[in-house]
Protein backbone atom coordinates (compact mmCIF):
# COMPACT_ATOMS: atom_id res chain seq x y z
CA UNK A 1 0.00 0.00 0.00
CA UNK A 2 1.44 3.72 -1.07
CA UNK A 3 1.08 5.53 2.42
CA UNK A 4 1.45 8.57 0.35
CA UNK A 5 -1.72 8.00 -1.35
CA UNK A 6 -0.04 8.10 -4.85
CA UNK A 7 2.30 11.31 -5.18
CA UNK A 8 5.47 11.25 -6.28
CA UNK A 9 8.94 10.92 -3.86
CA UNK A 10 10.39 14.50 -3.72
CA UNK A 11 14.15 16.05 -3.07
CA UNK A 12 13.51 15.64 0.81
CA UNK A 13 12.36 12.43 0.66
CA UNK A 14 15.37 11.48 -1.63
CA UNK A 15 17.50 12.84 0.83
CA UNK A 16 15.95 11.23 3.97
CA UNK A 17 16.68 8.02 1.91
CA UNK A 18 20.02 8.50 1.54
CA UNK A 19 20.59 9.89 4.89
CA UNK A 20 19.21 6.09 6.12
CA UNK A 21 21.12 4.33 3.39
CA UNK A 22 24.06 5.77 4.83
CA UNK A 23 23.34 4.79 8.44
CA UNK A 24 22.35 1.08 7.04
CA UNK A 25 18.60 1.43 7.98
CA UNK A 26 16.45 -1.41 7.31
CA UNK A 27 14.03 -1.17 3.90
CA UNK A 28 11.07 -1.57 5.85
CA UNK A 29 12.18 1.97 8.37
CA UNK A 30 12.98 3.93 5.44
CA UNK A 31 10.09 3.07 4.27
CA UNK A 32 8.23 4.11 7.10
CA UNK A 33 10.20 7.45 7.28
CA UNK A 34 9.10 8.64 4.06
CA UNK A 35 5.62 6.87 3.85
CA UNK A 36 5.85 4.93 1.00
CA UNK A 37 5.25 1.02 0.30
CA UNK A 38 9.03 -0.52 0.88
CA UNK A 39 8.63 -1.65 -3.01
CA UNK A 40 8.41 1.67 -4.34
CA UNK A 41 11.78 2.48 -2.16
CA UNK A 42 13.56 -0.55 -3.47
CA UNK A 43 12.56 0.46 -7.02
CA UNK A 44 13.45 3.88 -5.95
CA UNK A 45 17.07 2.42 -4.89
CA UNK A 46 17.71 0.43 -8.07
CA UNK A 47 16.29 2.81 -10.99
CA UNK A 48 18.78 5.79 -9.32
CA UNK A 49 21.79 4.43 -8.31
CA UNK A 50 25.04 5.21 -10.46
CA UNK A 51 27.69 3.02 -11.09
CA UNK A 52 31.20 4.74 -10.65
CA UNK A 53 34.65 2.51 -10.90
CA UNK A 54 36.72 1.33 -8.34
CA UNK A 55 39.98 3.75 -8.38
CA UNK A 56 42.16 1.33 -6.70
CA UNK A 57 41.31 -1.40 -9.47
CA UNK A 58 44.18 0.09 -11.61
CA UNK A 59 46.84 -0.89 -9.17
CA UNK A 60 45.38 -4.25 -7.62
CA UNK A 61 43.89 -5.77 -10.70
CA UNK A 62 45.43 -9.04 -9.83
CA UNK A 63 43.42 -8.92 -6.76
CA UNK A 64 40.07 -8.56 -7.91
CA UNK A 65 37.06 -10.03 -7.37
CA UNK A 66 33.70 -10.33 -9.16
CA UNK A 67 32.50 -7.21 -10.31
CA UNK A 68 29.68 -6.89 -7.50
CA UNK A 69 28.80 -7.94 -4.25
CA UNK A 70 25.95 -9.14 -2.78
CA UNK A 71 24.86 -5.78 -0.85
CA UNK A 72 24.00 -4.44 -5.03
CA UNK A 73 22.18 -7.76 -5.65
CA UNK A 74 19.68 -7.63 -2.86
CA UNK A 75 18.98 -4.90 -0.34
CA UNK A 76 20.39 -2.19 -0.29
CA UNK A 77 21.42 -2.48 -3.72
CA UNK A 78 24.32 0.20 -3.34
CA UNK A 79 27.56 0.75 -1.42
CA UNK A 80 26.13 3.85 0.90
CA UNK A 81 27.30 3.34 4.48
CA UNK A 82 29.48 0.16 3.81
CA UNK A 83 32.41 -0.30 5.58
CA UNK A 84 34.32 -2.33 3.47
CA UNK A 85 34.49 0.31 0.91
CA UNK A 86 38.20 1.56 1.50
CA UNK A 87 39.49 -2.19 0.44
CA UNK A 88 36.89 -3.46 -1.78
CA UNK A 89 38.36 -5.05 -4.94
CA UNK A 90 35.26 -5.14 -6.74
CA UNK A 91 35.39 -3.13 -10.74
CA UNK A 92 32.20 -0.62 -9.51
CA UNK A 93 30.92 1.06 -7.06
CA UNK A 94 26.95 1.70 -6.79
CA UNK A 95 25.90 4.67 -4.55
CA UNK A 96 22.51 6.43 -4.35
CA UNK A 97 22.93 10.09 -4.29
CA UNK A 98 19.66 12.49 -3.25
CA UNK A 99 20.50 15.59 -5.72
CA UNK A 100 21.29 13.24 -8.76
CA UNK A 101 18.33 10.65 -8.06
CA UNK A 102 16.01 14.05 -8.40
CA UNK A 103 17.97 15.21 -10.91
CA UNK A 104 17.25 11.84 -13.18
CA UNK A 105 13.41 12.28 -11.86
CA UNK A 106 13.46 15.45 -13.57
CA UNK A 107 14.67 14.17 -16.72
CA UNK A 108 12.28 11.88 -17.12
CA UNK A 109 9.58 13.75 -16.35
CA UNK A 110 10.65 15.99 -18.88
CA UNK A 111 11.19 13.30 -21.61
CA UNK A 112 7.40 12.29 -20.76
CA UNK A 113 6.18 15.34 -22.56
CA UNK A 114 7.18 13.22 -26.14
CA UNK A 115 4.01 11.92 -25.68
CA UNK A 116 1.85 15.11 -26.58
CA UNK A 117 0.95 16.45 -30.00
CA UNK A 118 3.97 18.16 -30.14
CA UNK A 119 7.96 17.45 -31.04
CA UNK A 120 10.39 18.06 -28.09
CA UNK A 121 11.52 21.19 -29.91
CA UNK A 122 8.34 22.76 -30.43
CA UNK A 123 7.03 22.08 -26.90
CA UNK A 124 10.32 23.56 -25.72
CA UNK A 125 10.01 26.57 -27.68
CA UNK A 126 6.48 27.26 -26.48
CA UNK A 127 7.35 26.50 -23.13
CA UNK A 128 9.61 29.48 -23.49
CA UNK A 129 7.21 31.75 -24.95
CA UNK A 130 4.62 30.80 -22.20
CA UNK A 131 7.16 31.27 -18.98
CA UNK A 132 8.24 34.56 -20.64
CA UNK A 133 4.68 36.06 -20.59
CA UNK A 134 4.15 35.18 -17.40
CA UNK A 135 7.15 36.37 -15.32
CA UNK A 136 6.19 39.56 -17.82
CA UNK A 137 2.82 39.67 -15.92
CA UNK A 138 0.68 38.46 -19.13
CA UNK A 139 -2.86 36.21 -19.45
CA UNK A 140 -2.56 33.23 -21.05
CA UNK A 141 -5.32 34.61 -23.57
CA UNK A 142 -2.40 37.44 -24.21
CA UNK A 143 0.23 35.29 -24.62
CA UNK A 144 -1.63 33.06 -26.97
CA UNK A 145 -3.00 35.74 -29.35
CA UNK A 146 0.15 37.48 -29.09
CA UNK A 147 2.37 34.22 -30.49
CA UNK A 148 -0.47 32.52 -32.29
CA UNK A 149 1.93 32.03 -35.04
CA UNK A 150 4.17 30.24 -32.94
CA UNK A 151 1.80 28.27 -30.76
CA UNK A 152 0.45 25.07 -33.08
CA UNK A 153 -2.23 24.47 -30.36
CA UNK A 154 -5.59 26.02 -29.49
CA UNK A 155 -5.34 28.17 -26.38
CA UNK A 156 -7.55 24.90 -24.81
CA UNK A 157 -4.88 23.09 -25.18
CA UNK A 158 -2.15 25.29 -24.45
CA UNK A 159 -4.20 25.86 -20.86
CA UNK A 160 -4.38 21.69 -20.63
CA UNK A 161 -0.82 21.26 -21.26
CA UNK A 162 -0.02 23.66 -18.47
CA UNK A 163 -2.63 21.67 -15.79
CA UNK A 164 -0.92 18.40 -16.79
CA UNK A 165 2.71 19.29 -16.14
CA UNK A 166 3.99 19.62 -19.64
CA UNK A 167 5.22 23.10 -18.91
CA UNK A 168 7.10 24.20 -16.45
CA UNK A 169 4.81 27.02 -15.56
CA UNK A 170 2.39 25.62 -13.38
CA UNK A 171 -1.76 26.75 -12.55
CA UNK A 172 -0.59 28.56 -9.64
CA UNK A 173 1.56 30.80 -11.89
CA UNK A 174 -1.37 32.09 -13.91
CA UNK A 175 -2.88 34.99 -13.29
CA UNK A 176 -6.77 34.15 -12.41
CA UNK A 177 -6.84 29.92 -12.83
CA UNK A 178 -6.68 29.33 -9.05
CA UNK A 179 -9.29 31.58 -8.19
CA UNK A 180 -11.50 29.62 -10.08
CA UNK A 181 -12.00 25.94 -8.18
CA UNK A 182 -14.57 23.32 -8.94
CA UNK A 183 -17.53 23.48 -7.36
CA UNK A 184 -17.48 21.77 -4.06
CA UNK A 185 -19.95 19.03 -3.68
CA UNK A 186 -22.62 19.93 -0.88
CA UNK A 187 -21.95 17.60 2.36
CA UNK A 188 -25.30 16.81 4.28
CA UNK A 189 -23.87 17.18 7.64
CA UNK A 190 -25.75 15.84 10.47
CA UNK A 191 -27.64 18.60 12.78
CA UNK A 192 -26.61 19.20 15.92
CA UNK A 193 -29.71 20.09 18.60
CA UNK A 194 -28.02 23.35 20.04
CA UNK A 195 -30.26 22.85 23.07
CA UNK A 196 -28.31 20.56 24.43
CA UNK A 197 -25.93 23.18 25.72
CA UNK A 198 -28.44 24.92 27.82
CA UNK A 199 -26.81 24.50 31.00
CA UNK A 200 -23.71 23.19 30.24
CA UNK A 201 -21.64 26.26 28.56
CA UNK A 202 -18.29 26.75 29.64
CA UNK A 203 -19.71 29.62 32.03
CA UNK A 204 -21.71 26.75 33.56
CA UNK A 205 -18.73 25.00 34.12
CA UNK A 206 -17.34 27.77 35.67
CA UNK A 207 -19.90 28.01 38.22
CA UNK A 208 -20.20 24.04 38.61
CA UNK A 209 -16.82 23.45 39.27
CA UNK A 210 -16.56 26.63 41.70
CA UNK A 211 -19.52 25.46 43.65
CA UNK A 212 -17.90 21.38 44.06
CA UNK A 213 -14.27 22.55 44.29
CA UNK A 214 -13.29 19.46 46.49
CA UNK A 215 -13.18 15.69 45.20
CA UNK A 216 -13.98 16.56 41.79
CA UNK A 217 -12.10 15.22 38.82
CA UNK A 218 -12.28 16.62 35.52
CA UNK A 219 -11.95 14.70 32.25
CA UNK A 220 -10.91 16.74 28.91
CA UNK A 221 -11.90 15.39 25.98
CA UNK A 222 -10.93 15.49 22.06
CA UNK A 223 -10.42 13.44 19.15
CA UNK A 224 -7.00 13.27 17.57
CA UNK A 225 -7.28 13.07 13.44
CA UNK A 226 -4.84 11.80 10.95
CA UNK A 227 -4.14 14.13 7.66
CA UNK A 228 -8.06 12.78 5.80
CA UNK A 229 -9.86 14.80 8.94
CA UNK A 230 -11.79 12.13 10.43
CA UNK A 231 -12.30 10.37 7.35
CA UNK A 232 -11.01 7.40 8.42
CA UNK A 233 -9.63 5.75 11.90
CA UNK A 234 -9.72 8.30 14.49
CA UNK A 235 -8.71 8.92 18.46
CA UNK A 236 -10.29 9.70 21.57
CA UNK A 237 -8.50 11.17 24.02
CA UNK A 238 -9.45 11.48 27.65
CA UNK A 239 -7.33 13.95 29.65
CA UNK A 240 -7.46 13.98 33.93
CA UNK A 241 -6.34 17.51 34.11
CA UNK A 242 -5.56 16.97 38.24
CA UNK A 243 -2.76 14.12 37.00
CA UNK A 244 -1.98 14.90 33.69
CA UNK A 245 -3.20 10.84 32.99
CA UNK A 246 -4.47 10.08 29.63
CA UNK A 247 -6.46 7.82 28.61
CA UNK A 248 -6.43 6.80 24.43
CA UNK A 249 -9.68 4.79 22.48
CA UNK A 250 -9.38 4.01 18.78
CA UNK A 251 -12.48 5.33 16.63
CA UNK A 252 -13.59 3.57 12.93
CA UNK A 253 -14.87 6.46 12.50
CA UNK A 254 -14.84 10.43 14.29
CA UNK A 255 -18.95 10.02 14.89
CA UNK A 256 -20.66 10.43 17.87
CA UNK A 257 -21.97 6.72 17.60
CA UNK A 258 -18.20 5.35 18.17
CA UNK A 259 -17.47 7.88 20.65
CA UNK A 260 -20.46 6.75 22.33
CA UNK A 261 -19.53 3.03 22.73
CA UNK A 262 -16.03 4.06 23.91
CA UNK A 263 -18.27 5.35 26.95
CA UNK A 264 -20.27 2.77 27.29
CA UNK A 265 -17.50 0.59 27.44
CA UNK A 266 -15.15 2.55 30.09
CA UNK A 267 -18.90 2.24 32.36
CA UNK A 268 -19.01 -1.64 32.01
CA UNK A 269 -15.40 -1.85 32.68
CA UNK A 270 -15.03 0.51 35.53
CA UNK A 271 -18.24 -0.28 37.24
CA UNK A 272 -20.88 3.07 38.19
CA UNK A 273 -19.13 3.73 41.20
CA UNK A 274 -15.83 4.21 39.45
CA UNK A 275 -16.83 5.52 36.51
CA UNK A 276 -18.74 8.32 38.64
CA UNK A 277 -15.59 8.60 40.29
CA UNK A 278 -13.20 9.47 37.52
CA UNK A 279 -15.43 11.20 34.68
CA UNK A 280 -17.93 13.44 37.21
CA UNK A 281 -17.04 16.43 35.09
CA UNK A 282 -16.18 16.28 31.73
CA UNK A 283 -15.54 19.35 29.10
CA UNK A 284 -15.03 19.12 25.42
CA UNK A 285 -15.42 21.13 22.18
CA UNK A 286 -18.31 20.79 20.21
CA UNK A 287 -17.80 18.68 17.94
CA UNK A 288 -20.71 16.63 16.72
CA UNK A 289 -19.03 13.55 17.91
CA UNK A 290 -19.58 14.41 21.81
CA UNK A 291 -23.77 15.40 20.68
CA UNK A 292 -24.70 11.71 22.80
CA UNK A 293 -24.87 13.48 26.40
CA UNK A 294 -26.54 10.35 27.46
CA UNK A 295 -23.72 8.19 26.73
CA UNK A 296 -21.50 9.94 29.21
CA UNK A 297 -23.50 11.20 31.86
CA UNK A 298 -25.19 8.08 32.09
CA UNK A 299 -29.18 9.04 33.10
CA UNK A 300 -30.69 7.59 36.26
CA UNK A 301 -34.18 6.51 37.15
CA UNK A 302 -34.42 9.56 39.32
CA UNK A 303 -33.56 11.91 36.58
CA UNK A 304 -30.03 12.76 37.70
CA UNK A 305 -27.03 11.78 36.14
CA UNK A 306 -23.75 9.72 37.01
CA UNK A 307 -20.94 12.87 35.58
CA UNK A 308 -21.73 15.94 33.82
CA UNK A 309 -20.56 17.16 30.63
CA UNK A 310 -19.69 20.61 29.57
CA UNK A 311 -18.94 22.35 25.84
CA UNK A 312 -16.58 25.20 25.60
CA UNK A 313 -17.42 28.24 23.60
CA UNK A 314 -16.70 27.87 19.64
CA UNK A 315 -13.23 28.66 18.35
CA UNK A 316 -11.90 28.20 22.21
CA UNK A 317 -9.72 25.18 22.30
CA UNK A 318 -7.77 27.07 24.60
CA UNK A 319 -10.37 26.62 27.22
CA UNK A 320 -8.89 22.98 27.40
CA UNK A 321 -5.85 23.65 27.13
CA UNK A 322 -4.13 21.00 29.19
CA UNK A 323 -6.05 17.98 26.67
CA UNK A 324 -3.67 20.02 23.81
CA UNK A 325 -0.61 20.20 25.20
CA UNK A 326 -0.74 16.37 25.60
CA UNK A 327 -1.57 16.06 22.09
CA UNK A 328 1.57 17.59 21.45
CA UNK A 329 3.35 14.30 23.21
CA UNK A 330 1.22 12.55 20.95
CA UNK A 331 2.32 14.31 17.61
CA UNK A 332 6.00 12.99 18.91
CA UNK A 333 4.81 9.46 18.32
CA UNK A 334 1.76 10.04 15.21
CA UNK A 335 2.92 13.11 13.63
CA UNK A 336 0.75 14.70 11.23
CA UNK A 337 1.58 13.35 8.11
CA UNK A 338 1.14 10.18 9.54
CA UNK A 339 -1.96 7.37 8.13
CA UNK A 340 -4.11 5.76 11.41
CA UNK A 341 -5.27 2.52 8.99
CA UNK A 342 -2.90 0.22 10.92
CA UNK A 343 -3.47 1.53 14.31
CA UNK A 344 -4.59 -0.93 16.80
CA UNK A 345 -6.10 -0.42 20.77
CA UNK A 346 -3.22 -2.60 21.54
CA UNK A 347 -0.69 0.18 20.11
CA UNK A 348 -2.28 2.73 21.67
CA UNK A 349 -2.41 1.12 24.93
CA UNK A 350 1.66 1.28 24.73
CA UNK A 351 1.67 4.62 23.69
CA UNK A 352 -0.27 5.73 26.49
CA UNK A 353 1.78 3.68 28.70
CA UNK A 354 5.13 5.94 27.43
CA UNK A 355 3.14 9.52 27.40
CA UNK A 356 1.98 8.35 31.04
CA UNK A 357 5.31 7.61 32.34
CA UNK A 358 6.99 10.77 30.79
CA UNK A 359 7.97 13.23 33.51
CA UNK A 360 6.13 16.21 34.18
CA UNK A 361 7.79 19.48 35.15
CA UNK A 362 4.47 20.88 36.32
CA UNK A 363 3.69 17.47 38.71
CA UNK A 364 7.23 16.79 39.81
CA UNK A 365 6.64 13.12 38.74
CA UNK A 366 5.22 11.13 36.14
CA UNK A 367 1.33 10.74 35.49
CA UNK A 368 1.15 7.44 36.11
CA UNK A 369 2.25 7.62 39.84
CA UNK A 370 -0.03 10.46 40.64
CA UNK A 371 -3.02 8.22 38.73
CA UNK A 372 -2.70 5.43 41.01
CA UNK A 373 -2.32 7.31 43.93
CA UNK A 374 -5.95 8.65 43.09
CA UNK A 375 -7.73 5.23 41.68
CA UNK A 376 -4.94 2.81 42.59
CA UNK A 377 -3.01 0.34 39.90
CA UNK A 378 -5.76 -2.12 39.69
CA UNK A 379 -7.60 0.98 37.37
CA UNK A 380 -4.52 1.48 35.66
CA UNK A 381 -4.03 -2.14 34.74
CA UNK A 382 -7.80 -2.25 33.69
CA UNK A 383 -7.07 -0.16 31.06
CA UNK A 384 -3.88 -1.87 30.33
CA UNK A 385 -1.88 1.06 31.15
CA UNK A 386 1.73 0.00 32.35
CA UNK A 387 4.22 2.10 34.14
CA UNK A 388 7.26 2.26 31.58
CA UNK A 389 11.54 2.48 33.17
CA UNK A 390 12.31 5.89 32.73
CA UNK A 391 15.35 5.10 30.70
CA UNK A 392 13.16 3.30 28.80
CA UNK A 393 10.37 5.97 27.84
CA UNK A 394 10.25 6.52 24.26
CA UNK A 395 8.29 8.98 22.50
CA UNK A 396 8.85 9.20 18.87
CA UNK A 397 8.19 7.39 15.47
CA UNK A 398 9.81 4.08 16.22
CA UNK A 399 7.63 3.48 19.30
CA UNK A 400 4.96 1.43 16.91
CA UNK A 401 6.79 0.70 14.26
Amino acid sequence: MNIKGGTHLDLSDRIRIETELDKKTSLKDIAALVYADPKTISKEIKKRRIMTSNHRIPRFAGRTKSDTCKSVLRFPYVCNGCHERKKCNNAHFFDYRAKEAQANYEKILKEIRQGIDMDPMTLDKVDDIVTKGLKDGQSISHIYYANESEIPCSINTLYRHIGDGYMTSKKIDLKRAVKFKKRAKKITKEKKDKTIYEGRRYEDFIVFISQNIFNTFIAQLDTFLDPRNGAGKSILTIHFTASHFMIMRLLERKNKEEVSKQFVYLRELLSDGLYAKMFHVGLTDRGSEFCDIAAYEIPKDDGSTLCRLFFCDSYSSYQKGACEENHTLLRYVLPKKRYFDDLTQDKLDIIASHINSYYRESIKCVPYDLFIAQFSKETADKLHIQKIDPKKVKLNEWLIK
